[in-house]
């Protein structure tokens, strides 16, 4: 008998929870003979059983079954609040397209190419470079893997697309249990898993069998994990702004895309009032306009954009660089995610034209600062390679003279972003020991105003704080936990829980903290918990202990 698991560290633990040691197997990629004529089975089994006459001549190469069901897999995976909570955190409801359509060319690319095509390594580098600026997933070289505690949630994508277009298959004429059923069921989740394999995955339920066993123990759990009601409006809120996106991309009604392609599970936890469509109809009427336009020449121009190629290495040569300090900087690093984050921006501001991206040479003398200690910063830079470390140098309050060497920095790397975030003077000067030559992007702050909204950037900048925390985050939570159970203070309450969250523990819940939304980032969820323990420092003088615990509490943020 399956019982979920109870503690919250258990509740993000791995496969083993949910599968016995016989039915979970490593990750082996197939031979690139086997996997072209599995794709190829599934490629026409998928035209063969939703693709007829009225798709190619009525609704005009508009495959409406195949991609509403299709896409109901994303909207099943929403259910489980690691998702939805690394989604916000990476901010992934403001960018409803991009994150569609990375998602349609992802798998289009994997369906579409060989394994070692420059196209589909391209596709997966990109989709590698977002999971591990996002903190899904660890980088070791060119490769990424999952974090332990996100691979059931990891698994579950792509058991929640499989079992969408199973019941595709089944609303087609596919008798559930069938032999053909059976078969079909097979390939999809070896073709699922076999994906999910290419960006990061390390172990996968064995067979149909073991994947039948995981969806129900883990669905199982889903229904009776503690939610919050924050939890539900971020994956609500996630749900309403892709919605539209979707079922105008398929051609559906919102009414047929809701009920049609969504399980009634599904549809009921995402939309638990229906009329929430009427919100979403100007913005789909908009959409509908949109891709009509598009499609003008139908079948072809579908079908192209279908089977996107990625534009060829040597169209983004201008980018080498950033990658090039990307895979340098040290795989677990603070430093790999902030330059992966502005890379991310960087291929999306290249495409609207701008030019930020282009690295400069600087030559700075020994003792030339950077930046300067106590000055507002001018520039963000992303240093990409550096001649000689530069050298970090504090002056105490009132001192004179070269002041204390506090650290060295050599590249890649970024600095002065916190100083152009906060528009504060830094707190440390930034120089060279020797003549030093530097090949960096300098942002101003008209640039660094456009990279500091982009979605990752703050997320990785935040991983800084997070490492911080983990270091003392048993001592910081003991010594703020008995002071609570103490003094019975509720202004506790939310920092504690806060504190938790920022740390990565996405069951906590956050209906009991004031001034969290479920648009609210995690970088402003830190300025928060730093506001709160600095409201409670300053009003607290009968406490010194619970005063000293808050004082630890804003030296880890910083």
């Amino acid at each position: 008998m399956f019982s979920a698991p109870s503690s919250p560290a258990a509740r993000r633990d791995r496969l083993d929870n949910f599968l016995s040691a016989d039915d979970v197997i490593p990750y082996r990629p197939m031979g690139e003979k086997e996997w072209k004529r599995l794709r190829s089975r599934g490629f026409f089994d998928l035209m063969r059983r939703f693709v007829g006459w009225s798709d190619l001549r009525l609704k005009r190469g508009l495959f409406s079954d195949l991609a509403g069901f299709g896409w109901s897999g994303i909207y099943r995976s929403m259910r489980v609040p690691a998702i939805a909570a690394a989604s916000f955190k990476n901010e992934g409801h403001f960018r409803a397209k991009g994150r569609v359509s990375g998602t349609e060319n992802f798998f289009a690319a994997a369906f579409r190419y060989p394994q070692k095509s420059p196209a589909l390594q391209q596709v997966i580098r990109l989709v590698n470079l977002r999971h591990h600026v996002a903190g899904v997933a660890g980088r070791e070289g060119d490769t990424v893997e999952v974090m332990p505690h996100y691979e059931t949630a990891y698994v579950y994508v792509a058991t929640a697309f499989i079992e969408s277009i199973r019941r595709g298959y089944q609303a087609r004429g596919i008798l559930p249990g069938s032999p053909e059923e059976h078969r079909l069921a097979a390939d999809l989740c070896t073709m699922l898993y076999q994906i999910a394999g290419m960006v990061g995955l390390t172990r996968v339920p064995k067979d149909l069998a073991a994947h039948d066993k995981f969806r129900d123990n883990y669905e199982a759990y889903l229904r009776t994990m503690p939610r919050s009601k924050w939890m539900e409006k971020q994956a609500q809120e996630l749900a309403k702004r892709i919605f539209p996106y979707t079922a105008a991309m398929a051609g559906n009604s919102l009414e047929d895309h809701l009920h049609r392609y969504l399980d009634p599970e599904t549809a009921a936890y995402l939309f638990p009032d229906p009329a929430v469509l009427g919100e979403l109809r100007p913005v789909y009427d908009d959409l509908v306009a949109w891709f009509a336009e598009r499609r003008k020449g139908y079948i072809w121009k579908t079908l192209k954009h279908l089977f996107v190629r990625p534009p060829p290495p040597d169209v983004m040569a201008d980018l080498e660089p950033l990658w090039e300090a990307y895979r340098e900087a040290p795989d677990d690093s603070v430093a790999a995610r902030l330059i992966g984050a502005v890379l991310l921006h960087a291929i999306d501001a290249r495409a609207a034209g701008a030019r930020w991206h282009i690295p400069l040479t600087m030559d700075l003398k020994a003792g030339e600062p950077i930046i300067r200690q106590g000055q507002p910063p001018e520039f963000c830079y992303v240093l990409l390679k550096m001649s000689a470390p530069l050298v970090v140098t504090r002056v105490q309050d009132g001192g004179e003279g070269p002041g204390e060497e506090i650290a060295q920095i050599g590249g890649p790397t970024v600095i002065g972003e916190i100083g152009m975030w906060r528009g504060t003077p830094a707190i440390a000067t930034v120089s060279c020991r020797h003549d030093c030559r530097i090949k960096a992007l300098r942002l101003d702050r008209h640039a660094f105003a456009s990279l500091k909204s982009y979605p990752g950037f703050w997320t990785a900048a935040a991983s800084e704080v997070q490492r911080r925390l983990r270091i003392s985050m048993r001592g910081l939570e003991e010594s703020l936990g008995q002071h609570e159970g103490r003094s019975a203070d509720p202004r506790l309450t939310p920092v504690l829980l806060l504190l938790r969250y920022v740390n990565g523990d996405n069951t906590v819940n956050l209906d009991l903290v004031p001034g969290v939304y479920p648009e609210t980032s995690l970088a402003e969820c830190v300025d928060l918990l730093r506001q709160m323990a600095s409201g409670l420092r300053d009003q607290e003088d009968s406490d010194a202990g619970l005063r000293g615990a808050l004082e630890n509490l804003l030296q880890v943020i910083g």
